[in-house]
């Protein structure tokens, strides 16, 4: 019984939708009527215009050119409807333009021409002010806030839109306002309410938007527009599935403003908010530290109710005694309680190059306080840091032997010894036969060595020299490195090659402290001791790319720096030693 009730529902749909079509196919138009929600209407309000046409049409029969001499258009929306009355089918299309006059007067809707077809025109009165006073809402109406009326260029505002339906809400989109030369934002997301209005309900929707003015004077804001469309009263119609929304719209009226120029008197950066903080962390905190250890220091800037292109770009001070490396600042911005913040972040790296106290200087900021309405300044004190060690400058010369002093010593003795007078001559006597005795031993041991020499007692001797240990570590040897530190020497070898800057630097490091007595303790040592401008050149770009990656994205200074290890070491080891290192890409 359901299944034949069932398929009687299917045919009488089927009969329905053929008889539609049929009947369709022999419709014409045969009337346009046109009709406005609202007349009077504000200037800068929107309405709507609905334009009926008794037949189905394509949605482009309508040209909406002809509202654009006195109307800004807006958006436009098509239904299309069909009914059978006494077994008649008969179809309506229904357009919905909306427009916002721009100025007060009196206007004409034109008259609208389709399939040679045309309506009336409609009369339309555009008022600047609502005359009716009944205090009657309607079903949607805008309304708008602001926090600040009087403030100083470039001093963020916050401006609140209240968007109030009487009716479900099908789709719809609120314009954000405008405000002549400054910059609109709108701030976290949309948040839902309820309110009785005048005894009715409303669903409200509100938004927050940031507005930076930036230019001085009398401003009025344009107000937010809202264009949408609700859902009108249900029908039991079978084909109203696609006609039951109507389009809606709602403009907020405009808000005057007074935006006061910068302080004559004002020097510098000009930032004003309602708090402003600035920070500086010393990474490590506590000494002492080593000279060559890099030291971490972190600002951060921030700001409440500033853009972030507003934040003015920090001074780094030069600290004596040390070298620094900023990199690139970190901006960010984000919305806390409903408050915009601005934020800048930036680490400096400091290598200190001598011992004693690091001193990094206190610094200060200033900013104008828009709560107070008076000008601030905000400070970080000085801090201090001990450095451990020898001086960048003094370790090349702590490294190199006591041999001067000696020979000073020893000269000093000669002079002194030059000066004295000569001794009292003594018995020389016995010194003569010693003499004697030692010559003639010293002849007997020249013929003993001679008779061995033609014996060949020493040609064991020469064929064990050949293979003495000193000549099987002979390329150690002509490197300077011990091997002791020859996993040092490949290791930094293979990260020159692959140009890998940190390995580079802890290789080198490790080989040259394994090295060298007294040991580096820093790249910067290391190139002092070895007093090779080449060399000291690429430690420095080595150091800046570590300390420094805003300066170079990549390093390709492998090679340079391997090259110049080799020159520095050739030279260091020239006196004693002409044997040449490996090339770094070896054949």
């Amino acid at each position: 019984m359901v299944s034949g009730l069932e398929s009687l529902r299917w045919r009488g749909l089927v009969l329905l939708t053929l008889l539609l079509v049929s009947g369709a196919s022999y419709a014409q138009v045969s009337q346009v009527q046109v009709s406005v929600d609202k007349n009077p209407v504000l200037v800068d309000e929107p309405l709507v215009v609905t334009i009926e046409v008794n037949d189905n049409v394509d949605r482009n029969a309508v040209n909406t050119d002809v509202f654009l001499d006195d109307f800004m258009v807006g958006r436009t929306s098509v239904s299309h409807q069909r009914s059978i009355v006494n077994g008649r089918a008969s179809a309506t299309t229904t357009f919905r333009v909306v427009i916002t006059p721009q100025a007060e007067g009196e206007y004409r809707i034109p008259a609208i021409e389709i399939d040679g077809v045309r309506s009336q025109p409609i009369s339309l009165r555009v008022v600047a002010e609502r005359e009716d006073n009944d205090g009657s809402r309607g079903t949607a109406f805008l309304t708008a806030a602001i926090d600040n009326e009087s403030l100083y260029v470039q001093q963020q505002f916050t401006y609140v839109a209240k968007l109030y339906l009487a009716a479900d809400l099908s789709g719809g989109n609120i314009i954000p306002p405008e405000l002549e030369g400054g910059d609109v934002t709108q701030v976290g997301k949309d948040s839902e309410s309820l309110e009785m209005v005048d005894g009715q309900r409303y669903k409200v929707y509100q938004r927050e938007y940031a507005i930076t003015p930036n230019r001085s004077g009398n401003f009025a804001i344009k107000g937010a527009t809202f264009e949408g469309e609700i859902y009108r009263q249900r029908s039991d119609s079978l084909f109203s599935t696609f006609a039951n929304t109507i389009p809606v719209t709602a403009k907020a009226p405009p808000i005057d403003i007074q935006v006061k120029p910068v302080p004559s008197n004002w020097q510098g950066d000009w930032l004003p908010s309602e708090l402003v903080s600035l920070t500086r962390e010393l990474k490590p905190d506590s000494g002492p530290i080593d000279v060559g250890e890099p030291v971490t220091l972190t600002y951060m800037l921030t700001a409440v109710g500033v853009k972030p292109e507003q934040l003015p770009e920090l001074d780094i001070p030069e600290i004596n005694g040390a070298r620094s490396y900023p990199e690139q600042p970190e901006v960010n911005s984000f919305v806390r309680n409903g408050t915009s913040i601005s934020q800048v972040t930036q680490q400096v790296a400091i290598i200190p190059n001598r011992p004693g106290e690091l001193i990094i200087p206190a610094q200060s900021l200033a900013w104008f306080n828009t709560r107070t309405d008076k000008p601030a300044v905000i400070e970080v004190q000085e801090q201090r840091l001990q450095v451990a060690g020898i001086s960048v400058s003094e370790s090349a010369a702590s490294a190199e032997p006591a041999q001067p002093e000696a020979d000073t010593t020893a000269t000093a003795n000669a002079n002194q010894s030059a000066q004295e007078p000569p001794a009292a001559p003594e018995n020389t006597s016995w010194w003569q036969w010693l003499a004697v005795i030692s010559m003639v031993l010293w002849l007997l041991t020249l013929a003993v060595f001679g008779y061995a020499w033609q014996r060949g007692w020493f040609n064991k001797g020469q064929k064990s020299a050949q293979t003495t240990p000193a000549q099987s570590n002979s390329d150690n040897a002509r490197h300077g490195i011990e091997q002791s530190t020859a996993k040092h020497w490949r290791a930094l070898q293979r990260a020159c090659k692959a140009n890998q800057p940190r390995e580079v630097s802890q290789h080198l490091l490790a080989w040259g402290q394994s090295r060298f007595t007294p040991a580096p303790t820093t790249l910067t040592q290391l190139a002092e001791h070895l007093a090779n401008p080449q060399l000291s050149a690429e430690i420095e770009h080595l150091q800046r790319h570590l300390y420094a990656p805003s300066a170079q994205a990549d390093w390709q200074h492998g090679k340079a720096l391997y090259q110049a290890l080799h020159s520095a070491l050739a030279t260091d080891s020239a006196p004693t030693d002409k044997s040449k290192l490996p090339p770094l890409y070896g054949r």
